[in-house]
């Protein structure tokens, strides 16, 4: 099963999720394979980065915050690493 970020819709075939995308105009595939974000034109060869990308990166702000120092994260693996520096040795 497939989740489209943006709409949330689910679909049970890729091939739907990539029309979709598409038609929302999130999405641009290239001829080598690539997939292109339309908001800031970075690239990715698989479309779950891409896909990523969207729902975590571009125009949105970051959504993990440390407890201790209030530091901003937009990935949670991120938030985690930073958090090992609070740690006590």
């Amino acid at each position: 099963m497939f989740v489209c970020p943006k709409f949330r819709n689910t679909n049970w075939r890729r091939q739907s999720l990539l029309l979709d995308q598409q038609s929302a105009g999130e999405l641009l595939r290239n001829s080598p394979g690539g997939y292109f974000c339309r908001k800031c034109g970075n690239s990715y060869s698989r479309l779950h980065s891409l896909n990523r990308h969207i729902k975590f990166e571009c125009g949105v702000e970051p959504q993990f915050e440390c407890p201790l120092c209030h530091k901003r994260s937009k990935h949670k693996h991120n938030l985690l690493l930073h958090m090992r520096t609070h740690q006590k040795r």
